[in-house]
């Protein structure tokens, strides 16, 4: 029984439809439906890889995604993470969002509670929801220890500063 995500993985497996980045102007519909599972356009991987490329965001985030969840068959963290730290850097709250989460669950990067909680605390900032309910919960964690507060507002003050550019990842 295929659900809609493995009926969008066939699909990029097949590339029954070729896209190019001349029509990525559908993409962030797409990359909506593909993060919400409800999926039915039919994009190979080689065009996210090709609109990722030319700068496409939410393309690159679709990447981590697929990477993320093993949608080629294998399970890739480390380069789910690198498309993410790709879009994080760019501004992506989606993109933080998932940064932090590697940081905390560690599947992809060594462990690190207060990088997690510097990117779950932008990403809250950029207005991604899942981040805005989590990052109370890092804070009320991590209230018995402020200088762990401390450090997450330097790093989240020099991160938002440089625009993404030095964010200790």
């Amino acid at each position: 029984m295929f659900t809609k995500l493995k009926m969008f993985t066939a699909a990029l497996l097949v590339g029954l439809t070729a896209t190019t980045a001349a029509n990525a102007g559908e993409v962030k519909d797409t990359f909506d439906k593909y993060v919400t599972g409800v999926f039915t356009d039919k994009i190979p991987i080689s065009a996210w890889e090709e609109m990722s490329e030319a700068g496409d965001i939410e393309a690159t985030n679709v990447l981590g995604l697929i990477y993320d969840r093993g949608e080629l068959g294998i399970w890739e963290p480390k380069t789910a993470h690198k498309y993410f730290v790709k879009t994080a850097t760019q501004g992506s709250a989606f993109g933080q969002y998932y940064v932090s989460k590697n940081y905390t669950i560690s599947y992809a990067v060594k462990s690190d509670p207060v990088l997690a909680s510097m990117w779950m605390a932008i990403s809250a900032m950029n207005g991604d929801e899942r981040a805005i309910a989590e990052n109370a919960d890092m804070i009320a964690k991590h209230a018995s220890n402020p200088s762990h507060q401390e450090k997450v507002d330097a790093l989240v003050a020099k991160c938002v500063a440089s625009d993404y550019t030095d964010c200790g990842t």
